[in-house]
């Protein structure tokens, strides 16, 4: 045992040993084998000058809380996110990746939610609202990314296409269409009626 001014700070046991107030260390601390840094509920891991960086549990919630200076960086070359033992998220060299059947969600209300079940892709507003798609040209395109499927663009056209070939096209005076139209009854064209009724255009 050794103290200080008469009190006890450190003395060795058949574990180890126990100290009584602050460890200061010049160097490195270095715990080997299969030990662990342990502390009890509310024991806090310090880091920083200013007490910046803290990790601690409270008896019902872990903590990571970065109050300082600067930020919170996790930097790694491949982070993985589990949900009691099951992968939910991946950072990958090019971004990052949900599993299957796990959701992005946003909105207090749970309102958008992206995701793939294993088959689709899904893009669900599901809360209050409509879902708006802001952007001066939209395109939708095929999987290859080498046809065309749908083009809209602000002050502009809308097209529609079949097989990459442009079958329908709005324009300033109307539409304009490429190829034939088949109807399942009859239409109306400035008074006219085309189809097979009283007065029809054939």
């Amino acid at each position: 045992k050794l103290y200080y001014d008469g009190s006890k700070k450190f003395e060795t046991t058949s574990t180890g040993a126990t100290v009584t107030g602050d460890l200061n260390a010049t160097n490195d601390v270095i715990i080997t084998g299969s030990g662990e840094f342990y502390g009890f509920d509310n024991s806090k891991l310090v880091l920083g000058h200013g007490r910046d960086l803290q990790i601690y549990h409270d008896g019902s919630n872990s903590y990571i809380n970065e109050s300082g200076t600067g930020d919170l960086i996790i930097e790694s070359s491949h982070i993985v996110l589990k949900d009691s033992g099951t992968q939910v998220f991946e950072t990958t060299n090019s971004g990052i990746r949900l599993q299957d059947n796990h959701t992005l969600i946003l909105g207090s209300g749970n309102d958008l939610q992206i995701y793939h079940d294993g088959i689709a892709s899904y893009i669900a507003d599901t809360g209050a609202g409509v879902l708006k798609l802001l952007t001066d040209g939209f395109r939708v395109r095929n999987g290859a990314d080498n046809e065309n499927i749908i083009k809209a663009d602000q002050n502009g056209s809308v097209e529609l296409y079949y097989d990459n070939s442009k079958k329908f096209e709005t324009t300033s005076a109307g539409v304009s269409v490429t190829g034939g139209i088949v109807g399942s009854a009859d239409a109306t064209i400035n008074s006219v009626n085309i189809g097979k009724g009283a007065n029809s255009v054939s």
